[in-house]
């Protein structure tokens, strides 16, 4: 079966998104269905090439001014995907340009035509919050209002043109949304944890490779670094917590930038502040296959993000039975791994209430460790995305 994938960016990316497609479009190419993805091309990547059996193919002049104005008119895009015949068209995200530019073309593809959401993220914005800097927060007000129009005029004109579509949980922002506009069936397909979170974990401890690790263990955030995973609020809940002499506190982002400097800073500020220099790491460029045994030997899993829909990152921790605490973002409350605070500011008392309570402690690692067990595998997901695959073809045929 040719099924192929649109999505805005794709390997070797390692954001959510990308993953997520990465594992299903490797693992539908290992039982030998014909496997395309079709995403943005990026400077000094190849416009098409083979990875772990599917094709990746880049199309340049994809892009968008920051009014969300389409900077081209992506013609080859349109007419490169109009000249194929696949079986499945599995599209990514609405807001992402790949999708649409695509929208008001979907009845004209060939075969199946599935969306896949990942929440609609446009829908969870507020209108004049104050962000990190002035231009991010006229940014996110300006944005709020173009989704609002985005979601009310532009998609239903469209979205029932598509055969199915999935969402990541009952609590996926997209839910509410196509329970009300999409007219077809709907299903969930939660996401997964990579296999070697699954693998037995070595007992040396990895963090040493990047970090001294100066008391009994440390709490962990890996995350890339950015405002809406919210280090910095994190670092704060730390250094107010009275667990900060026990433990140490581990930042992993994937690499340097503008906010990793300004958490730099932040921990000056702090260490003045309180009068107190905790040992904080700021950690990027850790090897992947570093990454569960660095969460296996942690205490706890730290989440301050102000936005999240099904946290990958959270799968991972429960998979190795440590507990997390979350903000109550996207499905987070309804996992058993952890415990959600409905502010930041409560992270530093959450964090001493988990931890003194031994009997919570054990149980909170138990019941994630099974749940990731039994729901969060690579092969789970990818045997019901084909049943989902196969379900929408038999019903084309009748």
């Amino acid at each position: 079966m040719k099924i192929t994938f649109i999505v805005e960016s794709y390997f070797p990316r390692t954001s959510g998104v990308p993953s997520v497609v990465k594992y299903l479009a490797e693992g539908l190419a290992k039982r030998n269905h014909e496997v395309t993805v079709i995403t943005r091309y990026e400077e000094n990547l190849p416009l098409e090439e083979e990875y772990n059996g599917v094709t990746i193919i880049r199309i340049k002049n994809i892009d968008r001014n920051f009014l969300k104005m389409y900077k081209s008119n992506c013609k080859d895009y349109i007419e490169y995907l109009l000249s194929r015949k696949d079986d499945v068209l599995i599209i990514e995200c609405c807001q992402a340009i790949t999708t649409d530019i695509l929208l008001k073309y979907i009845d004209k593809f060939n075969g199946i035509k599935i969306m896949h959401a990942h929440g609609f993220s446009g829908l969870t914005l507020k209108p004049f919050q104050i962000r990190g800097t002035l231009k991010h927060t006229f940014g996110n007000t300006y944005n709020f209002f173009w989704w609002r129009y985005y979601y009310k005029f532009i998609l239903p004109k469209y979205i029932n043109k598509f055969d199915a579509t999935i969402s990541l949980c009952e609590t996926d922002s997209s839910m509410k949304y196509l329970n009300k506009k999409f007219t077809k069936e709907k299903y969930i397909l939660g996401n997964a944890a990579n296999d070697a979170f699954f693998e037995n974990i070595e007992s040396d401890k990895f963090i040493e490779k990047y970090a001294k690790i100066a008391n009994n263990g440390y709490f962990l955030s890996v995350a890339n670094y950015h405002d809406y995973k919210n280090q910095i609020g994190i670092l704060k809940e730390y250094y107010l917590c009275d667990k900060n002499s026990e433990y140490d506190m581990v930042f992993i982002g994937s690499r340097k930038n503008s906010y990793y400097e300004k958490l730099l800073k932040k921990n000056q500020y702090y260490q003045k502040k309180y009068k107190k220099k905790l040992n904080v790491h700021f950690l990027y460029n850790v090897e992947k296959g570093d990454i569960p045994n660095i969460i296996h030997n942690s205490k706890l899993y730290l989440v301050g993000s102000n936005y999240e829909e099904y946290s990958i990152s959270i799968i991972e921790a429960m998979s190795q039975g440590i507990p997390f605490i979350s903000t109550n973002v996207g499905n987070a409350k309804l996992l058993p791994g952890g415990t959600t605070i409905n502010n930041i500011s409560e992270m530093n008392k959450e964090i001493c209430r988990v931890i003194d309570d031994e009997e919570l402690y054990n149980k909170l690692s138990l019941n994630g460790k099974k749940f990731a067990y039994e729901n969060c595998k690579i092969e789970e997901a990818v045997n019901n995305l084909e049943k989902i695959i196969y379900k929408e073809i038999k019903k084309k045929e009748k």
